[in-house]
């Protein structure tokens, strides 16, 4: 029994003697306090940290009566996926791609028709950005959004789907405070009988204030557009105004000095959201059809399933109130030169999907000729 005994620990100890190379391993220490030391691990970081992605999906009908044009209907589609890289604690980079329209008004459109034989459809460089952030400071440069905000985000002066090329500015004080700047290019002209580029340089200040259970919103803005005397890049037609005043072979007649006032009050009205908004413009560099006003109403608003929101608003855009390019893009023809109403219904469908029907009631060339223009859309938007 004894030699057994010794043949068993003789045993085990050859084993470990075996996996220890040869060497015996010594116990270890015990610890010098009375909680064992860890060291702690470092994991590596992966680009998956670092770049976040996302993108929407819109299938659109649209259904225009012009009077004195062809009444058509259309299908069509938009698509946006976008990356936005963290290059470090300060600084990103955001990179979108969008479909559209050929040609330099994609800058107010992001759709496309079916039609062609089930052609391929062609997608855009939509956005291209850095933006750094400091504190309550953002200074971006490349393709970017829209930095100057819109009372109730109407499209009186800045169509939604625009993306301006140069370099912006914001800065935030407190909650309640702001102050933006931009500077961008709007064309490159190499041409011997052409000087200069036109070019947007811009400013907004804007706050918010809360007044008796009223939330008032009020921004002020003023952009110079130094197109004067340039050829519209607009291509279909080439010669396109878009209601803006041309002596002829799409140039330009004036610059637009364009000062914009937006106001917002929102509070709740039985227990729903509601809120009433208003824009005015006026371009101060003539003083003739210059002025452009709008007036709306929203009540309600899209957040979990089975919400809904209801939009109303009256506007009138002057033939130089703004500049007709960049405005937008699907009230009557598009541009300036118009008056009418636009009423939208929107429902939450459930997660990321929402639909809504929209009807615009507008005269345009009302300077010349008013007409009658009736469009309705049927949307239906997927985010992810």
């Amino acid at each position: 029994m004894r030699q057994m005994f010794l043949f068993s620990m003789l045993f085990v100890s050859s084993a470990v003697i075996a996996q220890t190379n040869g060497a015996i391993t010594p116990a270890p220490a015990e610890p010098t306090t009375s909680q064992s030391q860890t060291t702690p691990v470092v994991m590596k970081e992966s680009w998956t940290d670092k770049v976040k992605l996302g993108g929407d999906f819109r299938f659109r009908t649209d259904r225009q009566q012009p009077q004195g044009g062809t009444d058509r209907i259309r299908n069509r589609l938009r698509t946006r996926v976008s990356a936005q890289g963290q290059v470090n604690d300060e600084v990103s980079v955001t990179v979108r791609l969008a479909t559209g329209n050929v040609g330099s008004e994609n800058a107010i459109s992001t759709n496309q028709t079916f039609e062609n034989g089930a052609d391929k459809k062609i997608m855009w460089l939509d956005l291209a950005y850095a933006d750094w952030k400091k504190d309550q400071c953002s200074v971006q440069i490349g393709k970017v959004p829209t930095v100057f905000s819109a009372a109730g985000k109407n499209t009186l002066v800045w169509d939604p789907d625009l993306t301006l090329e140069g370099a912006q500015y914001k800065h935030t004080f407190g909650s309640n405070l702001y102050a933006a700047l931009g500077g961008y290019w709007l064309d490159e002209n190499n041409s011997a009988t052409v000087t200069k580029d036109p070019m947007l340089a811009g400013a907004q200040v804007g706050g918010t204030a809360k007044l008796s259970g009223i939330d008032a919103g009020l921004s002020v803005g003023y952009y110079s557009f130094d197109v004067k005397d340039s050829t519209t890049w607009f291509t279909v037609p080439a010669t396109s105004m878009r209601g803006n005043s041309s002596p002829g072979a799409g140039v330009f007649t004036y610059d637009y000095n364009v000062l914009d006032v937006g106001l917002e009050l929102g509070f709740n009205a039985a227990q729903l959201p509601l809120l009433v908004y208003g824009n005015y413009i006026q371009n101060t560099a003539i003083s003739r059809e210059n002025k452009g006003w709008l007036a709306g109403l929203r009540i309600g608003k899209l957040k979990d399933r089975g919400s809904w929101s209801f939009d109303y608003n009256y506007r009138e855009t002057k033939a130089d109130a703004t500049l007709a390019t960049f405005n937008d893009s699907d009230f009557g023809t598009g541009g300036t030169d118009n008056r009418g109403h636009i009423a939208q219904a929107q429902y939450q469908l459930g997660k990321g999907v929402s639909t809504s029907v929209t009807y615009f009631r507008a005269e345009t060339t009302v300077a010349t000729a008013a007409k009658d223009s009736d469009r309705a859309m049927l949307d239906f938007l997927f985010g992810f």
